[in-house]
């Protein structure tokens, strides 16, 4: 019940920021830049203000999936905390950051010819692009990465019996993946292991190949690929 009662006050309190800090300050960073007079200084603090709020957010959003008991990723990637909870916040404020500055951007250059600022705002949305696909592909690869450094893990050998692509892109009307899925026998069990597209050991793996993994006995569902062939280091 205490749980409950904790969860909706977070709500509350995520609304009201989301609300009167990210509509409140954009309106107030609009307000700057729209009248007859412009207020750089008004702008700036609304904008700040939208950042901060969106950091805010971003914090609570993991206690409320805590508390309502939804949090699916706590029971193999450890409980919530205040170190993870302020990461989360770091990272959408940077991405919310960069949106910000891309539309910012874009729209001055489009209303007022500064090109620099355009050039600017294509330079970051390169850079958010690359960012995202990155954090997608450590992601979906970190299964894989936490079983290699737990202190927990065996070493076993197994067999590779299916492969498949993931996060997949078009590139010149091929679809190409980011992330490679190994399923893995090891003495009867199927393991799922992730690995980069772009390793050199996912390129000569394929279905059959027999394999050392690492595997947490605690939480086989996921396993390493660490060695190929028996004999063929990563």
């Amino acid at each position: 019940m205490k749980e409950k009662s904790s969860g909706m006050i977070l709500k509350l309190i995520a609304a009201a920021v989301f609300i009167g800090g990210i509509g409140g300050g954009g309106f107030l960073a609009y307000s700057g830049v729209s009248g007859d007079t412009e207020n750089w200084q008004q702008f700036a603090i609304g904008l700040c203000i939208v950042i901060c709020s969106v950091f805010v957010v971003a914090c609570i959003v993991p206690w409320i999936a805590h508390l309502d008991g939804r949090a699916d990723w706590e029971a193999e990637e450890g409980k919530t905390t205040v170190l993870t909870s302020i990461k989360t916040g770091l990272l959408f404020s940077f991405l919310a950051a960069l949106l910000i500055f891309i539309f910012i951007g874009i729209v001055f250059w489009l209303s007022r010819g500064i090109w620099q600022l355009g050039a600017a705002a294509a330079a970051a949305l390169f850079v958010l692009i690359v960012t995202a696909i990155e954090m997608s592909i450590r992601f979906q690869t970190r299964h894989s990465r936490k079983v290699l450094k737990s202190k927990n893990a065996e070493e076993r050998i197994g067999k590779i019996t299916s492969v498949r692509g993931q996060f997949p892109i078009l590139f010149f009307g091929r679809k190409n993946f980011f992330v490679k899925v190994y399923v893995v026998e090891t003495d009867g069990a199927k393991s799922e292991a992730f690995l980069r597209a772009s390793n050199k050991l996912a390129k000569r793996l394929c279905t059959g190949a027999e394999v050392k993994v690492k595997i947490n006995p605690e939480h086989p569902r996921y396993c390493a690929i660490c060695q190929a062939a028996l004999s063929e280091d990563i």
